[in-house]
C-alpha cells in the first residue's frame, strides 16, 4: 500500500506525496510538570527528524503532523497539538527539512529529570489526507462556485419573477 509513497531507495517520502500521523498521547502525574513526547523519523538507522511537542499535564492530547515531500524544494512538516477534528487543520507550526523521507517511526517521551516516567500512546494513525485522519471535509473551490452560481440563477429568477419579464 505505500509503494506510491516510496522514493526510490527504499524510503518513505517519494516526491509529490504526503502523509497525516496522528497520535494519542499522555503522561502519568508524577507531580513534575515538564514532559516531552518526540516522534523520531529514522532512515537507515539513524535520526532523520524530531518531532517534538511539549507536555505541559497529564491530559490526554492529540498529536498530529502533516508530511508533505516536495520536489526540488524542502519537505514540510506541520505539528498540531490538540487540533478541532470538526474544522480543517488550522494552527499548526511548520518547520521546513531537506528532506523527511524516513524507513522507521519510533515513539519516545520522558520528564525532564526523571526518565522513568510513564509515557502513553494510542490510536496511532498514519493515512493520506486530512479528512482519513478523522478531520472535516474541506470543500474544493469547484463546490464553492457552483454554489455561488446557483444562489445567482435563483436571484434572477427571482427578480425576473418580480419585475415580470417573461
Amino acid at each position: 500500500a505505500f509503494s506510491a509513497y516510496m522514493d526510490g531507495a527504499g524510503n518513505i517520502g517519494a516526491d509529490g506525496t504526503e502523509l497525516w500521523l496522528g497520535v494519542l498521547l499522555g503522561r502519568v502525574d508524577t507531580g513534575n510538570t515538564s514532559g516531552e513526547l518526540r516522534v523520531d523519523l529514522e532512515r537507515d538507522g539513524s535520526l532523520n527528524v524530531r518531532l517534538n511537542s511539549q507536555l505541559p499535564d497529564t491530559d490526554t492530547h492529540l498529536l498530529v503532523a502533516h508530511l508533505e515531500f516536495n520536489s526540488g524544494v524542502d519537505d514540510t512538516f506541520t505539528l498540531y497539538v490538540d487540533p478541532d477534528l470538526s474544522l480543517a487543520p488550522t494552527g499548526g507550526v511548520s518547520t521546513n527539512v531537506a528532506d523527511l523521507s524516513f524507513d522507521q517511526i519510533a515513539l519516545s517521551g520522558g520528564v525532564f529529570g526523571n526518565p522513568k516516567i510513564d509515557i502513553f500512546f494510542d490510536e496511532f494513525r498514519i493515512a493520506e489526507s486530512a479528512t482519513d485522519l478523522g478531520f472535516a471535509a474541506v470543500p474544493e473551490p469547484s463546490t464553492y462556485a457552483l454554489f455561488m452560481i446557483s444562489i445567482a440563477a435563483f436571484s434572477l429568477g427571482l427578480l425576473r419573477k418580480k419585475v415580470g419579464v417573461k
